[in-house]
């Protein structure tokens, strides 16, 4: 028994020096720029363990030493090291805005799933990175990558998509005030895309974007104005809306704007400006818009 414990204890103490002599040879490949040398030699320490090998192999495939970049990969190696509780891993992780908060074990099952696909090349390698930036970012309470963050999830960008966790997140940047996240709910809730269908909520949404001078969301409180949708019919509601918007170049406003003019609804009937409104959304080909004009 004793024999048999003196015999593995050599072996550790036999292997740890073997590695040390390995990781000496890979480290000095890699400080005369033998890149392939070096790969090979680290990926070898690596695949047993290796911490310092795992973050070289990171380091390599991020900044594309002697092979091409190659980010999911580096970060897959950059995760097993820190996992270990590697400090330059964790510190290379945070520059990317990878490190997240979590324990050691989850960041050794995520390199594993993104090492995985990064190796049989699947898109969701990239994603995986984009995901964990936004989602890290999204957690600290900034709103632009909450909206990004729920469209991904809501698209399935790279991803299995995740219409819970995308309406979530939207919300979060909504109450916000984030524009884009406004505009976003008020469309949904408008034709019940992801969400059940409710007006009133499309109504509440698309103002408030639609007050900060989005225009998506003026133009969206335009038709809801000019159809009675959520709120009483006013045509003189609708037409402000779209005057907002078309001012800022919106070739649908232009065209809606055109149109009350001609008909005179909610503003005095005016051929001038229905043909000044004509033109404008015209020259950037709104087809309704050059017909228009075209009978005039």
């Amino acid at each position: 028994m004793i024999y048999r414990r003196y015999l593995t204890h050599l072996f550790v103490v036999l292997g740890s020096i073997a590695s040390a002599a390995d990781f000496d040879t890979a480290w000095l490949a890699y400080e005369r720029g033998n890149y392939s040398a070096a790969l090979a030699e680290f990926r070898a320490l690596a695949e047993e363990g290796h911490s310092e090998s795992q973050y070289f192999l990171g380091r390599m495939y991020t900044s594309g030493q002697g092979i091409p970049i190659d980010m999911p990969k580096g970060v897959a190696w950059y995760l097993m090291a820190a996992g270990q509780g590697h400090a330059e891993s964790q510190a290379a992780l945070g520059s990317l805005h990878l490190l997240g908060n979590g324990a050691p074990q989850d960041f050794i099952e995520e390199a594993k799933r993104l090492r995985n696909a990064a190796e049989q090349g699947h898109p969701s390698a990239e994603a995986w990175i984009v995901e964990r930036r936004l989602r890290i970012r999204a957690e600290q309470g900034h709103a632009d990558a909450q909206t990004s963050l729920g469209h991904m999830y809501l698209l399935g960008d790279g991803r299995p998509r995740d219409v819970t966790e995308g309406v979530n997140w939207l919300l979060k940047a909504a109450e916000q005030g984030h524009a884009d996240a406004q505009t976003s709910l008020g469309l949904m809730y408008f034709q019940g895309a992801s969400v059940p269908q409710n007006i009133t909520e499309a109504v509440k949404w698309s103002r408030k974007a639609a007050e900060q001078g989005d225009v998506t969301g003026q133009v969206m409180l335009g038709n809801l104005y000019r159809e009675g949708d959520g709120v009483p019919q006013d045509l003189g509601e609708a037409a402000n809306w779209y005057r907002k918007a078309a001012e800022q170049g919106h070739a649908d406003a232009q065209a809606f704007l055109g149109v009350l003019y001609i008909e005179g609804k909610g503003v005095p009937q005016d051929f001038a400006e229905a043909v000044n409104w004509f033109r404008k959304a015209a020259e950037q080909g709104h087809a309704i818009a050059q017909a228009f004009l075209g009978t005039l």
